[in-house]
């Protein structure tokens, strides 16, 4: 059997992709992959619901995504980026990574509805965190699981962000792990010494 191949440039609500599809003709198909970039941006932030506060993400990137598709059950993705020309701001953890600066994100689930991020990793300067996130039925961000998340020289603990509804931060909770605050200016620089829950 040959392949058939559909591609070019498109949108996916907001956000510009171009990527082709592949799949093979014959009576024994059934899977087909697709493979291309998709923009990471703040419309893509805003596009996907994420959760992260306004102003978060400034600047434009790309991430390669690829999508495996197969008779009978929920597509498959992965993504990945080196976040390139894009410039990060987490104001909670008083971390920042510039447009200049690189890192690397690689989030992995299925296309069900809502979608699942079953593993999501992300490395880049003074900063990294691996976990999963869980999306409610309208989309919007339930809870994310990140079993570590090591900021700088004074985080180094498991922290969940629970979802609070559209428009709104989600909010913090450090579960387990150490925080040093004397080693952050979000401790105002004090003498307490460091604490661990």
């Amino acid at each position: 059997s040959s392949d058939f191949v559909i591609s070019g440039p498109g949108r996916i609500g907001q956000v510009p992709f171009e990527g082709a599809f592949r799949t093979k003709l014959g009576k024994n198909s059934g899977t087909a992959t697709v493979r291309g970039w998709v923009e990471l941006s703040e419309r893509f932030i805003n596009e996907f619901r994420i959760g992260l506060p306004s102003g978060s993400v400034a600047g434009a990137g790309k991430a390669n995504v690829e999508i495996g598709l197969s008779k009978g059950k929920n597509p498959t993705f992965s993504l990945t980026s080196n976040l390139s020309g894009l410039a990060l701001s987490l104001p909670p953890l008083g971390w920042s990574m510039s447009k200049a600066a690189s890192g690397t994100l690689q989030v992995a689930g299925r296309l069900d509805t809502p979608p699942q991020i079953e593993s999501l990793t992300f490395d880049g300067p003074g900063l990294s965190a691996n976990g999963k996130v869980k999306l409610g039925a309208d989309g919007q961000l339930e809870v994310a699981n990140f079993a570590r998340v090591r900021a700088g020289s004074w985080l180094d603990a498991r922290v969940d962000l629970v979802g609070r509804g559209a428009g709104r931060d989600p909010a913090v909770r450090v579960t387990a792990g150490t925080i040093d605050l004397r080693k952050t200016a979000i401790g105002g620089g004090g003498s307490s010494g460091p604490s661990s829950k």
